[in-house]
């Protein structure tokens, strides 16, 4: 299913409010039933931001953490200050939804759709705890079983750790389980998952992390009204000043400092809340037959772009992927790229989509725009090496090109 996406900070979002994230989950479940391949959903707050890009340098964070959140197959934001920073550069993201709110929603919808979840993580009188009050708010909802095991963080080719992630996908295998609350806290329900996605025959496995404490109650919420305005962290941390203040005053410097960038480059380039509009100019779509069968794509992008523009892109580009061809974009006279599309473009960048692409006529402006929204290291890897079609020369980067890259909303 074709994805809406914005970047934030180098972290694809997809733009869903509660509603649409639960349709979504069991939509995947359906997929499942196809393919046979278990898919991850991510709940990004500022954590899990500061944990994957750490101070914003090419030596900080955590490389392994921020490839696992782009490659998961849906990732919500699970904080206001994510679903803000995604409102710098345009309309935004719709809603926050988080995980302590995405699980009961799900339960109830899995006890009118005869489906069951199993809990997997924390501790074992608070996942009980959890699915015994589910139980009471919605009849009819089943847990497929929970267990409490002690997950290590090494690798999957050490002997000890993939005997016990083989017994332990084989219980929540054997229980038929159609969801996976992963409540492991994060990057450690983040790289368990990647460790076993190949093993688990779980359709949906949800990254929650402490999400069962709040379900069974030993943990309250902020009031709804604190929830809404984004102050439900200083509500948090008056009732764990202790655990949390060190952690929080951290995460929140390192995201300040990861924001800075993406704030001058928007006062640089003169960036306007206000400056939408739909795509102007043609997609230029050049299909090239070779003497091998397969056809190769070079694509001249317009002045603006906007997400109904990349679906021309992505079905040109899915029938070229089928004969085996090779894809070039010209971005010569790109100068304008809304929110949505800057989503579609990171998504038909990713090297799991196994098509061979080579971007061409990245002015510089393109590529500070893309090092202010951290997605510079995926779509500068397509601008290294050869020139990758006979018929890309005529359109040969020009040094003094310098467009001014704006930002529009969608």
């Amino acid at each position: 299913m074709d994805r809406r996406v914005q970047i934030v900070l180098g972290i694809p979002i997809d733009n869903l409010n509660m509603e649409e994230t639960v349709e979504r989950t069991f939509a995947m479940i359906e997929d499942f039933a196809r393919d046979r391949r278990s898919r991850y959903v991510a709940t990004v707050n500022v954590d899990f931001v500061v944990n994957a890009l750490g101070w914003g340098g090419s030596d900080s964070g955590d490389p392994k953490l921020l490839s696992a959140l782009r490659d998961a197959d849906m990732v919500v934001a699970d904080g206001m200050p994510v679903v803000w920073c995604s409102r710098l550069s345009g309309k935004g993201l719709k809603e926050r939804v988080t995980g302590a709110d995405l699980a009961p929603r799900l339960a109830e919808a899995a006890s009118r759709r005869n489906k069951k979840i199993y809990f997997l993580g924390g501790r074992e009188e608070t996942a009980q705890k959890a699915i015994e009050r589910l139980e009471s708010l919605y009849p009819g909802f089943q847990a497929a079983g929970a267990s409490s095991p002690w997950v290590e963080m090494g690798d999957r080719q050490d002997p000890a750790i993939r005997e016990a992630d083989d017994a332990l996908v084989e219980t929540v295998n054997q229980s038929g389980a159609d969801i996976l609350l992963l409540a492991f806290g994060n990057p450690k329900q983040e790289f368990w998952f990647e460790r076993v996605k190949d093993r688990l025959q779980v359709p949906v496995s949800i990254g929650v992390g402490g999400t069962f404490e709040f379900i069974a109650g030993n943990v309250s919420r902020a009031p709804r009204w604190m929830q809404k305005v984004g102050l439900e962290w200083i509500y948090r941390l008056s009732q764990e000043p202790k655990r949390l203040v060190k952690r929080y005053t951290m995460d929140l410097l390192k995201f300040v400092n990861l924001i800075a960038p993406l704030l001058l480059n928007r006062a640089v380039n003169g960036f306007s809340l206000f400056n939408a509009g739909a795509s102007n100019g043609s997609i230029g779509l050049e299909e090239i037959k070779n003497s091998d069968g397969s056809c190769d794509l070079t694509v001249k992008f317009p002045e603006r772009l906007d997400v109904s523009r990349v679906d021309e892109i992505r079905e040109g580009m899915q029938n070229v992927a089928s004969e085996r061809g090779r894809v070039v974009w010209n971005w010569r006279s790109l100068k304008h790229i809304s929110q949505e599309a800057l989503g579609a473009l990171f998504i038909l960048a990713k090297p799991s989509n196994k098509i061979s692409l080579q971007i061409i006529n990245k002015s510089e402006a393109l590529s500070s725009f893309l090092r202010a929204h951290r997605v510079e290291d995926v779509f500068e890897s397509l601008t290294q090496g050869p020139e990758r079609s006979a018929r890309t020369d005529e359109f040969s980067a020009d040094p003094s090109d310098s467009n001014s890259l704006k930002y529009s909303k969608a």
